[in-house]
């Protein structure tokens, strides 16, 4: 069967072995070359190929519920339940999403975006199951990288005390996006592969079945033969110790075994860890020789040569790397300064930084809060931790946040990266709460840069300020050239643009790189407006809003991420508290989420992108001269 032909996975249960193997080999091509043309998780599904196949010839989707732990593994999954001909609009707008969705299969019981959520789910499924008196199977596929995430722990422990039938099959490629750290990782790399218990168990069956030709002693023998055999196969772990059944390691691309362990799987009535070997990237060279993450997620790119179809110009840098370059800068000059992520060395592009400073660099693994407890204990031992951490990722340590850093005014340093609208990888990831989280927190300092420049010199002033400080810089890029010299800008203060000589018919309140933008918009058109560069968004500048209100202007506030807890609460609410009575109108996003698609397309259909901003004020503008 040709793959855009695939309409569900029923017919892999009349295939045989080399007809799954060929198919395997078939999807593995598919997928690189769709992959090359859109972007996407290629390396994490290149090494799922096998397994996802032998999953669906098991199981039977979607009476068995197959849960993808972040779900960024799911392309061959997708493929074989009838969605390949939607590969060319993946991740894009009102395409195919990179992660497992409920709207778009029958086949996709949850969704998620973020690590160690599966188990959990797949726990509360089948206790719902066992209350209703049903029976079908539900397989929670994770991986290793997951086992460095405390959650996945707390439902191994709940799971544990239960009998409820759950399969947990781990894909070990000892990656998560970058190299797995950590002594959990390390024992668990340890285990090794040996020949299955499963098919062990089989032929020794066989054996015994013969019955009365074998004496007693012989029998004693081959039993005592095979229970040696079986503790270097089903190796006391973790699982075990917790109550679960585990059996493995085993060949993750060895289509026979896969079958035979996930039908003993299968058969086994309770919780079941099943453990298979995968080679991340497999059968891509380029991606299967990535020893970092490069290939995790890509762009486009030229499947031949592996070489990528977006390159940067010359002196253009992403935010990501501008900060590690500012950082790397100012950790030359004071030795104290220490840098930390939970498993994201490559999207936050700290690999410099870790290669320079070895001893102070530390990856926590996917544990967020510990990260951030980590970094208060750092501090309080007058160190200047900096966290780089993903935004849609902060969420996932509030509490360490709240009680652990801004509660005892501890110097530590938080780099939210990718603040704002991320892209393809659609409403798992945007970073648009942190803002509304953060704000109310106590001590805690809160800006965003407007450029490249500004960027290094707040990085400076959040070390100098000797504050929890939280630096939010967004997926995208800049002209990049170190400064001079690293000046302190006054914590709280802002910047108004004054862009005409006159006095403005407008000033619109913005932050991060839309101020530049916006600027060169009105200075292109000649309008005659001012902008004010709201950097600090914790604490505002109250003698600059009152200044404005003053000048009896019309105000605007252009803000790009969600309102509630943001820039436009704290200025409205502050114009109240001083009387302001006229009206200031805001322009932002409203109460939704935002699926995936391109940054530039989000933007403009959410009505936050920089035309959208002036037409709306030139709009408003032309109603109130009426």
């Amino acid at each position: 069967m040709k793959i855009n032909e695939i309409k569900d996975p029923l017919f892999l249960k009349t295939y045989s072995i080399k007809q799954l193997e060929k198919l395997s080999n078939e999807i593995r091509d598919f997928l690189v070359d769709t992959v090359s043309k859109t972007g996407g998780h290629l390396s994490s599904n290149l090494g799922t190929v096998e397994l996802t196949v032998a999953i669906h010839k098991v199981f039977n989707s979607p009476t068995d519920k197959i849960l993808f732990d972040v779900g960024h593994q799911s392309y061959t999954h997708k493929i074989l339940t009838g969605r390949a001909n939607q590969f060319p609009t993946l991740r894009q707008y009102n395409g195919l999403s990179g992660f497992q969705k409920l709207y778009e299969s029958a086949h996709d019981p949850f969704e998620a975006g973020h690590a160690g959520t599966a188990l959990s789910i797949a726990f509360g499924m089948a206790m719902a199951r066992d209350l209703d008196n049903q029976d079908f199977n539900i397989i929670a596929v994770v991986g290793d990288g997951v086992l460095t995430n405390g959650m996945i722990y707390e439902a191994i422990n709940h799971l544990g005390s239960q009998s409820s039938k759950v399969i947990m099959i781990i894909n070990d490629n000892e990656m998560a996006i970058s190299k797995n750290v950590g002594y959990i990782n390390s024992a668990f790399s340890q285990l090794s592969i040996a020949k299955p218990y499963v098919e062990l168990k089989e032929d020794v069956n066989k054996v015994l079945s013969k019955g009365g030709i074998f004496t007693k002693p012989v029998r004693k023998a081959i039993v005592g033969v095979r229970n040696s055999i079986r503790k270097s196969v089903v190796t006391p772990n973790v699982f075990s110790d917790f109550g679960m059944k585990y059996i493995g390691p085993f060949n993750g691309h060895d289509i026979p075994d896969l079958i035979k362990a996930l039908e003993y799987a299968k058969d086994y009535n309770g919780p079941i860890a099943i453990h298979f070997k995968t080679i991340k990237g497999k059968g891509y060279k380029p991606s299967e020789e990535d020893a970092i993450g490069v290939w995790h997620g890509v762009s486009q790119f030229d499947p031949n040569t592996g070489e990528s179809s977006v390159a940067l110009p010359e002196g253009v840098l992403s935010y990501s790397s501008i900060i590690s370059e500012t950082l790397i800068r100012l950790a030359k000059i004071d030795k104290d300064i220490v840098a930390i992520t939970p498993a994201m060395i490559v999207g936050s592009k700290l690999e410099k930084f870790f290669e320079m400073f070895p001893s102070r660099s530390f990856d926590t693994g996917i544990s967020e809060g510990h990260a951030l407890t980590f970094a208060s204990g750092l501090a309080l031992s007058h160190k200047k931790p900096f966290v780089s951490i993903y935004s849609t990722f902060l969420q996932r340590a509030y509490d360490q946040i709240n009680h652990d850093v801004t509660r005892m005014n501890l110097p530590v340093v938080i780099g939210v990266d990718r603040a704002g609208i991320v892209g393809e990888d659609g409403d798992t990831h945007h970073g648009l709460f942190d803002i509304g989280l953060l704000r109310p927190l106590p001590n805690l300092i809160i800006a965003q840069p407007k450029n490249s420049d500004e960027a290094q010199q707040l990085l400076y002033t959040a070390f100098k300020s000797n504050r929890p400080f939280a630096l939010r810089y967004p997926r995208g890029n800049d002209n990049y050239k170190p400064v001079d010299s690293f000046e302190e800008i006054e914590i709280g203060t802002w910047e108004l643009l004054k862009l005409s000589e006159e006095n403005p018919h407008a000033v619109i309140l913005s932050y991060g790189k839309e101020v530049e933008l916006l600027s060169n918009k009105i200075k292109s058109n000649n309008f005659n407006w001012w902008v004010v560069n709201m950097r600090f968004i914790k604490p505002i500048d109250k003698s600059l809003l009152n200044t404005l209100f003053k000048m009896e202007t019309n105000l605007y506030i252009y803000e790009t991420d969600y309102p509630s807890g943001g820039m436009s609460e704290a200025v409205l609410s502050y114009a109240q508290t001083q009387g302001y009575i006229q009206q200031i109108e805001t322009i932002t996003l409203g109460d939704s989420y935002i699926p995936h698609g391109s940054m530039s397309k989000l933007r403009q259909i959410n009505g936050i992108d920089i035309n959208s901003c002036v037409e709306k004020v030139m709009k408003s503008l032309k109603e109130k001269s009426k």
